[in-house]
């Protein structure tokens, strides 16, 4: 996850996309308007952000690596 105020958003987007030229999944969410570590806030987005990054993770966790 990464906000559209991010000054890191340019790097996780060239990052994720290197990611997937190597074959592996990656999943950007990107948030309007969040900043720089915005899911460290008590908002709605930061939540809904948590939550994407909860969900991806499960789904990592619980497939079968084979």
């Amino acid at each position: 996850s990464c906000g559209t105020r991010d000054l890191l958003l340019d790097d996780t987007l060239l990052m994720a996309e290197k990611w997937r030229a190597a074959g592996n999944l990656a999943d950007v969410q990107i948030f309007p308007g969040g900043c720089h570590v915005f899911q460290a806030f008590e908002t709605v987005q930061a939540q809904e952000s948590l939550d994407e990054i909860h969900g991806f993770l499960n789904r990592m966790a619980t497939q079968d690596p084979t």
